[in-house]
């Protein structure tokens, strides 16, 4: 058969699927069509050829099949551009664009001329013989696999190309599509912003910023409101209280006012040149010299308890003396009250075995409180006396802040232990050891316990040399609770009218100031009695301790706190301590004047 005669098999075929949706689907069943029957020209000319001569024609030639199947082809791709909404017909007409694709007749389901199975296996054998996969390509091999070859493409989110898109279009101001599938018009930029917002970036500019600084405000209430910065202070100080409330008085006359205000000035003067004093030895502590600061903190309560009858039981006290060395910031001094007290010779005892342990210079430097009954006293007067004759101590400078204006190192170091205290429950009172030790983790405190033994009796020595009266060396009787300054040993005088300054020894006497002013004339005082000194005697000798025997507490106290060892809320060694306590209200710890801090 010729090419005429497989353009007429086409249209015939073609008139005999009249149920296909469209021209697309006909074709590609007459195409499957037109393989099978070139699969039965191919067997049957194969059978012929060898009975007949070769000239002989088959019933259909293969090449005019050929012909038609690229017709079709080309009818194929045009109905593919015409149509591109169906997703079936574009699928189809790539494949069949494909020089590779070849098409299976036993899958396909719309042809009108079924085939028996022995048919079909004898067909599906010559198709794999005979037919050429590529019968319409004209490239080389190495070409066509030149064209295959397809560049890698980066895999992309659609989620982060989506919000990155939206991004975009937001900070452009154009409209976009949010994350709920909904429009959102474009905007202008700052069209929705208040604005005062919109200008933020004007005003951020340094040029038009106006260069305020605290100095700045400092100086203008300084000098025009007469107002001052500060913390707010929790102790406050009892005369500048006193004069606060009797200014704020509306019936005050101006007489008064005026006088007051002038006692204000002076009281706060007079602490500042403490304050002044002391930063400066403090900067000289740095080179060598020894400043030693001593303070006494809070009791240390024991047990601690969280149980509501502790707070109506009485507790036993741990004392707790500070002396801030500052060299090495540090240095704790513990006893309880089963122990001793907190006179003025448990003071002196303690100072003495720190610092005859820690000597590393041969001029001190004390600082502390006015309290009479413990700092600023004749006994004290006396043990650091004796430390300048014993030849510990050359000079020996002890310093006292005015009353309310006391803040020492040491409550640094008192603030660190009732911080820890907060979170620790010491049941007997030789717990607060480790507590204190553990209270500055950086640096841990250096914490010495007394032992009973070692409180020394230096009152008795101190009423046996030191005269009952004082008195000046012009004959004035010292004012012993306004003194501010004692110095020991040696000490700097000056000459106002040459404006010079010398060391001067005086080892029988002892000099003061009423003032923390370097300027101001020393007051001479001779203190010991004639014939004595603190050194007539070996301290070992005519000093021995306080207390030989444990020191027995209030029976009222007691009686508490056997009574919560009864209730079983301590521990088995805190009921045991507790039992073994004495009571004894006749024991004298304290001087009568501990407690008065002038």
């Amino acid at each position: 058969m010729d090419a005429h005669k497989a353009q007429v098999l086409l249209e015939r075929m073609l008139s005999e699927f009249p149920d296909s949706d469209n021209e697309s689907e006909a074709t590609t069943e007459v195409v499957d069509e037109l393989y099978r029957l070139q699969n039965e020209a191919s067997t049957s000319t194969a059978t012929d050829l060898c009975n007949t001569n070769s000239e002989t024609e088959s019933s259909i030639e293969p090449t005019a099949t050929i012909d038609v199947i690229k017709q079709l082809y080309h009818t194929q791709n045009d109905f593919s551009s015409s149509d591109t909404e169906s997703c079936d017909t574009h699928s189809q007409s790539d494949h069949y664009s494909d020089p590779d694709y070849v098409p299976e007749s036993n899958n396909s389901t719309n042809t009108s001329l079924p085939l028996s199975s022995q048919e079909a296996s004898l067909v599906d054998t010559n198709q794999r013989a005979n037919f050429d996969p590529e019968p319409f390509s004209e490239e080389t091999d190495q070409e066509a696999s030149t064209k295959n070859i397809r560049p890698r493409k980066r895999k992309r989110k659609p989620e982060t190309w989506l919000q990155n898109v939206r991004t975009k279009k937001i900070a452009a101001g154009e409209p976009y599509i949010n994350k709920s599938g909904k429009h959102v018009p474009g905007r202008s930029i700052g069209q929705n912003e208040p604005e005062e917002k919109n200008k933020y970036c004007t005003r951020k500019k340094a040029d038009m910023r106006p260069k305020v600084h605290y100095s700045l405000y400092k100086g203008l209430f300084f000098s025009e409101f007469n107002l001052g910065f500060g913390r707010p202070k929790s102790d406050t100080c009892l005369n500048c209280d006193r004069i606060h409330t009797q200014l704020n008085n509306p019936d005050i006359s101006e007489e008064l006012k005026s006088k007051l205000s002038n006692e204000k000035d002076l009281h706060l003067r007079k602490a500042q040149s403490a304050y002044n004093l002391l930063s400066e030895k403090s900067l000289k502590a740095k080179n060598g010299l020894c400043d030693v600061f001593t303070d006494f903190q809070q009791n240390l309560p024991s047990p601690v308890l969280t149980t509501s009858d502790i707070f109506y039981s009485r507790q036993m006290r741990t004392y707790n003396f500070g002396m801030h060395d500052c060299f090495n910031n540090d240095g704790i001094i513990m006893w309880n009250e089963n122990e001793a007290g907190r006179g003025s010779s448990e003071i002196c005892s303690a100072l003495k075995k720190t610092l005859l342990a820690r000597r590393r210079s041969e001029y001190l430097t004390l600082f502390s409180d006015g309290c009479c009954g413990q700092n600023k006293n004749k006994t004290m007067l006396f043990f650091l006396q004796w430390l300048i004759e014993q030849g510990i101590y050359k000079s020996i400078d002890h310093l006292f802040l005015v009353k309310g204006h006391t803040f020492l190192p040491n409550d640094r170091d008192f603030s660190c232990i009732e911080k820890r205290k907060k979170t620790t429950a010491p049941m007997i009172p030789h717990e607060w050891k480790a507590i204190v030790q553990d209270s500055r983790p950086s640096q841990p405190v250096v914490v010495n316990e007394m032992k009973q033994e070692e409180f020394l009796d230096f009152k008795k020595g101190a009423d046996s040399t030191i005269k009952q009266s004082l008195k000046t060396a012009d004959g004035e009787q010292l004012k012993f609770r306004e003194v501010m300054w004692f110095s020991y040993g040696q000490s700097i005088e000056h000459d106002c009218v040459d404006d010079t300054s010398k060391i001067v020894e005086h080892p029988s006497q002892v000099w003061c100031r009423y003032t923390g002013s370097i300027f101001e004339p020393w007051k001479k005082v001779a203190v010991f009695r004639r014939n004595c000194s603190s050194s007539s005697v070996e301290l070992h000798q005519k000093y021995t301790s306080i207390f030989t025997t444990p020191l027995g507490i209030k029976a009222a106290k007691l009686k508490d706190l056997k009574s919560l060892s009864q209730k079983g809320i301590l521990p088995q060694y805190a009921c045991d301590f507790y039992n073994s306590l004495v009571a004894d209200d006749n024991v004298e710890r304290d001087n009568p004047e501990d407690y008065d801090d002038d």
